[in-house]
């Protein structure tokens, strides 16, 4: 059997898949949610469009900086702006059309819960919450580690994997009226870390479509009260009247890996071959997330193939 599952239609699930192909095998990508990207995540309300996971990506590697510049050439992302000499690029459309764009050719399920995977045959088999199940020669999660791990409770993994911690974030997407006089910014007081204007993005769009990321600590200190009361406080942070002309809330609950593992991903073939990639290895970035997701499908289509 050439198939491998990969749960995880973030980037690095995105990234395991398309590596996959184009080694020759048949990877199935299935996901919980209703749209590509996992936090590469995008909505719209008020007529506009609000980026309220990843804000924008960078390009440090080669191979992935070649990517980058290929979504340029497409029209699919561009520069942002430029920091320590490092272009920041964000989706034309939206960071979510960038992930869209690239699971183009793959095989993706949404809408599909996986509740758990257990080996079976040599190989594994994965079991939704409907009752639907997958078989598949080798498994890769790219879910954060807390949920790969509830997915795996027959698996031994080190220590290391099971303790992964993540900090929490507040996702606050507000429609404003006019210009509101910045692109993009880090906060360095009050309960919000970062202020983007989403209109900044790409030419043509209507300005005033913020997005503020909060503080870890606030999102641990409030991260089961009333959207609304949580609302109200990160907009204090802007310095504006509330209530904006619309709003609407999301709440991460594993934004940022706490300690990314320094490594590129984790893979064992004991009971079966597996790996799990992701942002919580080498670092938080999607850049990371991107090469994570290339490494474990490599080293999974070089052990399978062996075996």
């Amino acid at each position: 059997m050439d198939r491998v599952l990969i749960v995880g239609c973030g980037i690095a699930g995105i990234a395991a898949a398309r590596e996959l192909a184009q080694l020759g095998w048949q990877p199935l990508v299935v996901d919980k949610g209703r749209h590509h990207g996992g936090r590469m995540a995008t909505r719209r309300f008020a007529n506009r469009w609000f980026d309220h996971g990843a804000q924008f990506f960078t390009a440090r590697d080669a191979r992935f900086r070649q990517l980058a510049e290929d979504l340029t050439h497409q029209g699919i992302a561009r520069v942002w702006f430029q920091e320590n000499g490092h272009p920041r690029y964000c989706g034309l459309d939206g960071m979510n059309a960038v992930a869209r764009h690239l699971a183009a050719s793959l095989n993706v399920r949404l809408n599909v819960t996986i509740s758990r995977a257990e080996p079976a045959g040599g190989g594994w088999s994965a079991v939704s919450d409907s009752g639907e199940i997958f078989t598949a020669a080798a498994l890769i999660l790219t879910a954060p580690l807390p949920q790969a791990v509830r997915l795996l409770p027959e698996v031994e993994l080190p220590g290391s994997v099971r303790a992964a911690e993540y900090d929490p974030c507040f996702a606050l997407m507000a429609a404003v009226a006019g210009h509101p006089g910045l692109d993009y910014a880090s906060l360095e007081h009050g309960d919000a870390a970062w202020i983007a204007d989403n209109g900044s993005k790409a030419s043509g769009l209507e300005r005033g479509s913020l997005t503020l990321h909060s503080t870890a600590r606030f999102a641990r200190d409030h991260f089961d009260h009333p959207p609304e009361q949580v609302a109200r406080l990160l907009w204090r942070s802007t310095g504006r009247d509330w209530p904006p002309a619309e709003w609407q809330l999301h709440r991460w609950r594993y934004a940022r890996a706490k300690a990314p593992l320094a490594q590129p991903c984790y893979f064992s073939s004991d009971p079966a071959p597996f790996a799990l990639a992701g942002d919580a290895f080498a670092d938080s970035r999607v850049e990371a997330a991107w090469l994570s997701g290339i490494a474990a499908a490599q080293i999974v289509a070089t052990a399978v193939r062996r075996a």
